[in-house]
This record gives structure tokens, C-alpha cells and sequence, in this order.
């Protein structure tokens, strides 16, 4: 168990890590949708893409420990969390502080992603949705009554002088 208890210490310590990585750059892609630069913000998505890769392979990782763990420890994998573990460590002090600090720090830089992500999809929709009324406004324009060139029974008029206008294909001959 102690081993396995190590391990975990050091998968966590890792994603910590990624984390740090993590934050700063979702901070600076708010500024960039703020910015509304968008390749700015698809090379941000590419870097966080990269670390997210980092961060399921520590997953991974996290995972198969804390089955190990259920398993020696005989209790069911989907019941089993750190903080169990964390009270279960009680005569190991040092890995039993450790693992808690890790285990608060990465709640906090978790929820902070979450957080800054959660914004940065509000922002992104509100520009979506400012696009959308632009566009609506501009067919809004074209489709509204006497700009759209013709008169009542379709020939094309000069919006100017409000008045059919004579083509060379148009006339009869």
C-alpha cells in the first residue's frame, strides 16, 4: 500500500503541475477573445489542447493506482476518493499531509479552470450571439421596403429618382 500511496502522491504532484501550466494560459485567452483575435485564440486552444493531453495521461495514470488501491484495501473502486485515503493514512502522517495538500490545491486549481473556462464560453457566446444581431440587422436593411430596387410590379427602380429604370434589355422591341 505504501508504494502505491507514493505513486499516487507523485501522479497528483504531476497534474498539480500541469495545472500551473493550465491557468495562465486560459487567463490569456480571455484576453484574446476579449481582443476578439481570433488566431490568437486558436494557437491559445492548441497549447491548452497539448497540456490537456499531459493532464488525461496523468489521469490515466490516477486512475489504475486508485484501482490498485481498492483492490488491496478491498473496497469498491466507485466509493473509493482521495479523501478516503487521505483518513485512511493516519499512521503515515507525512504521506497523509502531503497527499491532503496536494489533493486541496489541485480541487482549487481545478475549480479555478473551471471557472475561467466557464467565462470564456460566455464570452465567446456573447460575441456569437453580437454576430448573430449584426447579421440580422444587415438583411433586416436589405430585405426592409422600397431599398430593395424594383416597384410594384417588378421593374428595377432608381432609389434616387424613385422611378422604373429603362435597360437596353428591358425595352420592347
Amino acid at each position: 500500500m505504501a508504494s502505491l500511496t507514493t505513486e499516487l502522491i507523485e501522479v497528483l504532484r504531476q497534474e498539480d503541475k500541469i495545472y500551473d501550466k493550465f491557468i495562465p494560459l486560459c487567463n490569456s485567452k480571455t484576453k484574446y477573445i476579449v481582443a476578439n483575435d481570433v488566431e490568437a485564440v486558436k494557437k491559445q486552444s492548441e497549447q491548452e489542447q497539448v497540456i490537456l493531453d499531459e493532464l488525461l495521461s496523468c489521469e490515466k495514470k490516477r486512475r489504475r493506482i486508485l484501482r490498485d488501491i481498492s483492490t488491496v484495501m478491498n473496497v469498491d473502486y466507485a466509493d473509493l476518493k482521495i479523501s478516503h485515503i487521505i483518513e485512511m493514512l493516519d499512521k503515515q502522517p507525512a504521506e497523509q499531509k502531503e497527499l491532503s495538500i496536494l489533493h486541496d490545491s489541485l480541487k482549487s486549481k481545478i475549480n479555478k479552470a473551471m471557472q475561467i473556462n466557464n467565462h470564456n464560453t460566455s464570452l465567446i457566446k456573447q460575441s456569437l450571439d453580437m454576430i448573430e444581431f449584426n447579421m440580422n440587422f444587415i438583411k433586416s436593411t436589405w430585405m426592409s421596403v422600397g431599398n430593395n430596387g424594383y416597384d410594384d410590379i417588378a421593374r428595377p427602380v432608381d432609389d434616387k429618382l424613385d422611378e422604373p429604370i429603362t435597360r437596353m434589355f428591358d425595352a420592347r422591341q
